[in-house]
């Protein structure tokens, strides 16, 4: 864990949409398995389609957006993480204004993706993969170890690929520089037991 350093948000590569209608920033990924990103959704337009997918998005700037698909509706609200079917053809309707959205996508037979806003503390168990969006406090991971401890400036990320034992995430709520909360975005492999006959 010692060798992972936080980053600025700001400075990950933007990833424009085929079909015009936002930018993506890769904050972590395993090919083909897993991908943590944040997104500028910017118009109205078609959700790009990733079959035996489960998706999560968090609003984190904006109003929010609404999912649509024949007669299904998904609304991504500020604030509050939902998961939907990656495997449909989803329409996206801005409410008001363009958005930022925190976006998770891990096959369904595999993986179980999750958000938490960070109020003042949350362990990431042993085998999971994670990513640590500090917004606007400071945070601190911490190792089981003595001394091992990573710090997370307000508007840097932290991407940890691999979890090999349970850490601590703190938030300092000293002295933010803003509103928005820290959030973990979680990836944890799905346990399947195996009965014996």
């Amino acid at each position: 864990m010692s060798q992972l350093e936080a980053k600025w948000l700001r400075l990950v590569p933007a990833q424009p949409w085929q079909n015009g209608g936002g930018v993506t920033r890769l904050l972590a990924e395993r090919d083909g398995e897993w991908r943590i990103s944040v997104a500028n959704v910017d118009a109205n337009g078609p959700y790009s389609r990733f079959e035996g997918m489960t998706r999560l998005s968090l609003v984190v700037e904006g109003k929010g957006v609404v999912l649509r698909a024949a007669e299904r509706v998904v609304p991504l609200q500020y604030l509050v993480p939902t998961i939907y079917d990656g495997s449909i053809n989803w329409t996206a309707s801005l409410i008001d204004a363009p958005v930022v959205a925190l976006n998770i996508m891990a096959r369904t037979d595999k993986y179980l993706p999750s958000a938490h806003l960070l109020d003042s503390e949350f362990t990431l168990p042993a085998g999971s993969a994670a990513v640590i969006l500090a917004g606007h406090s400071r945070c601190v991971v911490r190792g089981s170890r003595a001394g091992t401890a990573i710090t997370i400036p307000p508007r840097q990320f932290l991407a940890l690929p691999s979890v090999a034992e349970a850490v601590r995430v703190i938030r300092d709520d000293r002295n933010p520089i803003g509103n928005r909360p820290p959030v973990v975005a979680l990836i944890e492999p799905i346990q399947r037991t195996t009965k014996h006959i």
